[in-house]
């Protein structure tokens, strides 16, 4: 409980030879997703409760990671050239972005192995919403009616999704939505 000296920060290790760490997201195991930079290259780390981290493999011929959530089931999300969820073993699954879009990113996912994040497409710089089911279909969440693109950052066991829609890729005024 917050108060009652649970307050005092605990420093989450880089990887073996790393010299950077970043955390992502936590889950009721005090399990932490998050990624650590060695030689170069970030790569995707879970960090157990007691602060040790262990790595995550990119996709197939990807260089590096980063892991931004995980649920109590241990599956985590990120990114590894495109958005990836990884099971409770550490093995990655590539999620695609949607039709007609170029890349994605995962954010968030619930127990039940709903992903959020965003697609992108390079030609316009736009970004649309995306919620993942647990096959990797992707659906889009669409900004509000006045906007043109939207971002998904979290998602409760009810599927409620929560996240930004705006204009404009550099996020200039972006209004908090949710998706329900």
């Amino acid at each position: 409980m917050w108060g009652h000296n649970n307050d005092t920060p605990k420093a989450l290790a880089p990887l073996p030879g790393g010299t950077v760490s970043s955390a992502g997201g936590i889950n009721p195991r005090g399990q932490v997703a998050g990624s650590s930079s060695r030689s170069g290259t970030v790569t995707a780390v879970v960090w157990n409760r007691n602060g040790t981290p262990r790595a995550l493999p990119p996709l197939p011929s990807i260089p590096g990671a980063v892991a931004k959530g995980i649920n109590a089931g241990g599956q985590v999300v990120g990114s590894s050239s495109t958005a990836v969820v990884w099971d409770h073993k550490g093995t990655p699954k590539a999620l695609p972005p949607l039709a007609g879009f170029d890349d994605s990113f995962a954010f968030a996912i619930n127990a039940r192995g709903l992903v959020v994040g965003r697609s992108l497409a390079f030609d316009g710089d736009s970004s649309m919403a995306v919620v993942w089911d647990r096959k990797g279909t992707p659906t889009a969440l669409p900004p509000l009616p006045f906007n043109s693109d939207s971002i998904a950052r979290g998602i409760n066991a009810r599927g409620e999704v929560v996240g930004d829609s705006f204009t404009g890729f550099d996020f200039p005024s972006p209004t908090a939505v949710v998706w329900r």
